[in-house]
């Protein structure tokens, strides 16, 4: 009895997160900048399916993530369009 006690405010402050979790998702999911980051998330992997780079070759997936860098420069980071390449790199 004692030891479902002791848990009973860590299931509590479980179900509290857990909670604020899907909210914050949510109001991630309604954002404008949400939104657009989509967006061109789906035209640089129409760009990749349209490309005529062979990118089994070394160092033309690296050419393909640095000009959708130059390309898309509200995408602030290189590392998520190289992890959308890889993503896409699956898919095929």
């Amino acid at each position: 009895r004692i030891a479902i006690e002791k848990q009973i405010p860590t299931l509590i402050q479980s179900k509290i997160s857990e909670q604020n979790s899907k909210a914050g998702k949510a109001a991630h999911a309604n954002s404008p900048e949400y939104a657009e980051k989509q967006k061109i998330r789906k035209e640089v992997e129409q760009q990749f399916k349209d490309s005529s780079y062979p990118f089994h070759k070394r160092g033309y997936t690296a050419k393909f993530v640095n000009e959708m860098v130059a390309r898309y420069p509200k995408i602030k980071s290189q590392k998520t369009i190289e992890k959308w390449v890889a993503e896409f790199k699956k898919k095929k």
